[in-house]
């Protein structure tokens, strides 16, 4: 169980980091 909410937590984490990268090429672009 322990292991599946670390591999979901990183998962997350991942996602986050995505979507921050995005926002700051895109405000970039501007």
């Amino acid at each position: 169980a322990a292991g599946s909410v670390t591999i979901r937590a990183s998962r997350d984490v991942d996602a986050v980091m995505w979507i921050l990268r995005w926002l700051f090429e895109r405000s970039n672009a501007i």
